[in-house]
């Protein structure tokens, strides 16, 4: 499970960014820009800045709002993340070549 935490600088200063996603549709408040970190003793969160169409927005918010929050993330999660959002070679040279199965 996903689970929102509090935004903590510290956090991001000692983490490493893995990788970055982003989506933005010309002319509309339609973007998603979402980075994958690895803290130094291997926990790894998503920090997410998006618009209103996205998993992560909350639909109290007007059309033009925007959101920023952190996640954090099971290595399990953060595979995940990355198999939908990375192309091949960048998810192999975060995480290894998969096993086949």
């Amino acid at each position: 499970m996903i689970k929102k935490i509090n935004n903590n600088d510290r956090e991001f200063a000692t983490s490493n960014c893995l990788a970055v996603y982003e989506f933005f549709q010309d002319g509309a408040p339609i973007f998603c820009h979402e980075k994958l970190y690895r803290t130094a003793s291997g926990s790894y969160f998503l920090k997410v800045e998006t618009g209103p169409d996205s998993f992560y927005y909350p639909t109290n918010l007007g059309l033009w709002d925007h959101v920023e929050a952190v996640f954090s993330l099971s290595e399990t999660e953060a595979k995940a993340w990355a198999e939908r959002k990375l192309p091949v070679m960048d998810y192999c040279e975060i995480f290894g070549t998969p096993e086949e199965g």
